[in-house]
Formats: C-alpha cells, sequence, structure tokens
C-alpha cells in the first residue's frame, strides 16, 4: 500500500502472510516521512508466526520492532 501526504506523511507498506500446514508466516514491513519538511523519518517491521493447535486454538507468536529517525 502507498499514501502520499495522508496524516503529514507518505508511507509504503508491505505486507505478505503463507500458510503451510499448520503453520502460518506473516510480515509486515512499513517505511515513512513526513511528507512536507521531511523532518522525521520511520521504519518498522511486525513478523509473526502461528501454529494451529487442535480446531480451535493457535499458538502464537509476534514481534515488532520500530525506529525514528529525525532528520537535519
Amino acid at each position: 500500500g502507498y499514501d502520499d501526504g495522508i496524516g503529514g506523511a507518505d508511507t509504503i507498506r508491505l505486507t505478505g502472510m503463507a500458510t503451510i500446514d499448520v503453520f502460518e508466516l506473516g510480515l509486515i514491513y512499513q517505511t515513512a516521512e513526513e511528507s512536507e519538511d521531511g523532518v522525521w523519518e520511520q521504519d518498522g517491521y511486525i513478523a509473526s508466526a502461528a501454529m494451529k493447535l487442535g480446531e480451535k486454538n493457535k499458538l502464537r507468536f509476534q514481534y515488532g520492532y520500530s525506529e525514528t529517525e529525525v532528520v537535519d
């Protein structure tokens, strides 16, 4: 996805998901920068993995990271 100037930021987001038997893997990556003055930049991601445990239960792990940098 791409947002141009929405909320004062230009943003690119990539997502993906794969299911292999009882396992699910997912990833979201986003990069953004301020639209007007370019004062800040931000990069971040979330990775997830899950395993189905029977019909109604699922064991899920997630890890996320984000960094914002002020540009002079």
